[in-house]
């Protein structure tokens, strides 16, 4: 998804596009954010252990292959071919920034998610907000400097999914293991 709008662009209007693509994302995901402290946050703060619970039942179902709750589709091209780069970076952005709303490989979203709208509205937003910033900085980098066609492009990247989600929940657990001890 990245690259239909950031590879089609260099030097500034790149940068430009980039940041579009990031400040909406920010905006929706601490929206989420926000909804899910207000949802949860009046639950009691939760413990050591079940934090480690929760990360390690996200941990769990990434190497299960559980896929997680999303839409299982990537933004509409056609945004690509309708509207100005900076008006789809805003929309690709925008949906981006609800994890869920796009394809989602890993549980660390959910699980983050819920264990920081255990506490509060503004930590959740802040959480989101910063898992959004991730993601795009991730997807900028996957492509930075690609010169592969597209379904070599996509061929990279599926064969990279599974190590990378897999590899994220591992270091995520072990973390969130040394946070607790």
């Amino acid at each position: 998804m990245a690259e239909t709008v950031t590879l089609p662009v260099r030097g500034l209007r790149r940068i430009r596009v980039l940041a579009v693509l990031t400040a909406s994302g920010i905006v929706t995901a601490a929206l989420a954010g926000l909804l899910a402290g207000a949802l949860l946050g009046w639950i009691a703060d939760p413990s050591p252990v079940v934090v480690a619970l929760v990360v390690a039942a996200a941990g769990l179902a990434d190497l299960s292959r559980w896929h997680p709750i999303d839409v299982g589709r990537q933004v509409p091209l056609e945004w690509g071919r309708l509207f100005s780069e900076t008006t789809t970076a805003a929309l690709y952005g925008a949906r981006l920034g609800v994890g869920p709303l796009t394809v989602l490989t890993s549980w660390t979203w959910w699980a983050g998610l819920v264990l920081a709208g255990l506490h509060g509205p503004f930590v959740a937003a802040g959480v989101a907000a910063v898992f959004h910033v991730v993601r795009v900085a991730v997807m900028a980098l996957g492509v930075a400097g690609s010169q592969r066609s597209g379904p070599r492009r996509s061929a990279l990247i599926a064969r990279l999914d599974r190590p990378v989600a897999v590899t994220g929940s591992v270091a995520t657990l072990l973390v969130a293991g040394a946070v607790l001890t």
